[in-house]
């Protein structure tokens, strides 16, 4: 009977250990299932707080997916009690959502637009643009610098010892240049030579240019059905603000100073690399945003956006005169490398500059150059009156489509409007030298693009702002069940 007895105690005590055993393991079971649980409903909850935030306008008119944290102005605040209302709605009784809040984020704009830039790549994938910039550096065989510093070099051997600048014959201080220069002109021939120099201003193809100058060459060339939108933006809020990027450049066109001439034949140079590492971006920008020739989207707040994204100027019309005032710079430069090797036009310019400097013949290899740079620029206007009606120009001229005259300035839109085969598929449109313009200012270009964004998006969401756009977001949340107290974090993106 004892031995039943111990029996039976052992028996009951055996089960009670399991049975607390088992209670421990439910316990331990209970509130891990219930840590997953509110694990979950934390992540639904981020999930459904994105969903509700996602900015749709830009989603559907740049496919870029950010989530306003501002919750519309209200601050982050009530994005994590929006997160505490859907998890205590999803995780139902028995759970207590002490807190749910933000806790980081990772904005749009954060480490130079980094989550900018990787949606912009990915869109590239699939968005079939990762070719365009190959397209664009065959067009122009990568060449960023049209005239060749050996170019240069020939150029500085003929006008060796010559005065760099005309002024200095034509202007009071005449006497001193004849003075330093007597060994080639005499000593007593100052009237002369000022007498000269005036005949030449009269005289010269170059005071045309000159006078149109004035006018102003963007105004002269801007198509009759061109609208420009009267909108006047203001910066101060853009994410761009403060960031200036690469100053905008333009051709000296008085012609006359031969060391003027050599700083604007390479303008705009050094394009190639940003096109090779930014081609995505650039060719994105392309794709999504309006500019002169080509429109994207109708509700807009400016029409010129490319423009924009390049000048950074509050209205259209100083961001298409600077573009325009840019796009002739570089077609300065390729035209100028191709009238250098063209023997016929550079007899004729020898022809001119001979006659121009005959009283002052020592002047004649600069003035001769001088000559050169301005007929590149008149051809640079053609080429900008065409490229702004939508039409395409080769990268490098040939005698074939050459359009103008060394005069001929005054006949412009008659010579840009010559049909010698340009428009065929191996030349530009304004829309390529509007991406090697933003090439030159990469990481300028991204913010400006987010301007543009933020300007538009704004137009439907007053006051939405890319400084409060993440593409990810943190939230900790305090739950508790029963006995179990639970710490949460998650991590929600795109």
């Amino acid at each position: 009977m004892r031995n039943k007895g111990y029996v039976t105690v052992f028996v009951t005590l055996l089960i009670a250990a399991l049975l607390l055993i088992f209670a421990v393991v439910y316990k331990i079971v209970d509130i891990s299932a219930a840590r997953s649980r509110s694990s979950i409903a934390l992540k639904t909850a981020c999930s459904s707080v994105k969903a509700e935030w996602t900015n749709e306008y830009i989603f559907d008119h740049y496919h870029i997916l950010l989530i306003d944290m501002s919750a519309g102005g209200s601050g982050e605040k009530r994005l994590g009690e929006e997160v505490k209302g859907s998890m205590e709605e999803n995780l139902g009784e028995g759970y207590s959502v002490e807190s749910a809040a933000i806790s980081g984020r990772t904005g749009i704009m954060d480490d130079d637009c980094e989550a900018f830039k990787e949606q912009i790549r990915e869109y590239a994938l699939y968005g079939l643009t990762e070719y365009a910039a190959d397209e664009l550096l065959d067009k122009t065989e990568g060449r960023d610098k049209p005239v060749s510093d050996e170019s240069i070099a020939a150029m500085d051997k003929e006008t060796e010892g010559v005065p760099e600048d005309e002024h200095e014959i034509t202007s009071q201080q005449a006497g001193k240049v004849v003075s330093e220069s007597a060994k080639h002109i005499g000593a007593g021939r100052i009237e002369e030579i000022i007498n000269a120099g005036r005949m030449l201003l009269a005289e010269d193809p170059r005071k045309e240019v000159r006078k149109i100058k004035k006018a102003g060459i963007a105004n002269y060339i801007l198509p009759e059905d061109a609208h420009l939108s009267d909108r006047c933006i203001r910066t101060e809020e853009l994410p761009s603000y403060e960031r200036s990027g690469v100053a905008g450049f333009s051709i000296d066109s008085d012609f006359d100073s031969y060391s003027k001439l050599k700083k604007d034949m390479n303008k705009g140079a050094g394009w190639t690399g940003e096109l090779l590492t930014g081609g995505e971006a650039l060719a994105y920008a392309h794709e999504m945003f309006n500019s002169l020739t080509e429109k994207r989207n109708d509700d807009t707040v400016l029409n010129l956006e490319l423009e924009y994204i390049v000048a950074g100027k509050e209205t259209d019309e100083e961001n298409y005169k600077k573009v325009v005032n840019q796009i002739i710079a570089i077609r300065f430069a390729c035209n100028f490398a191709y009238i250098l090797t063209d023997a016929e036009k550079m007899v004729k310019l020898n022809a001119i500059s001979l006659e121009l400097t005959a009283a002052v013949p020592f002047m004649q290899p600069v003035v001769k150059y001088l000559l050169a740079g301005c007929w590149s620029y008149v051809e640079g206007v053609a080429d900008a009156y065409c490229l702004v009606r939508g039409k395409k120009i080769p990268y490098i001229k040939s005698r074939e489509t050459w359009k103008t005259s060394i005069d001929g300035i005054s006949k412009l839109a008659e010579a840009a409007e010559k049909d010698n085969g340009n428009d065929n598929e191996s030349g530009m449109d304004y829309n390529d030298y509007l991406m090697i313009l933003m090439a030159l200012n990469m990481d300028t270009a991204y913010l400006r693009m987010l301007d543009v964004m933020q300007i538009n998006a704004a137009e439907q969401t007053p006051g939405f702002s890319m400084k409060e756009a993440a593409a990810a977001f943190g939230v900790d949340a305090e739950v508790d069940y029963k006995e179990g107290h639970f710490s949460i974090h998650s991590e929600d993106g795109y």
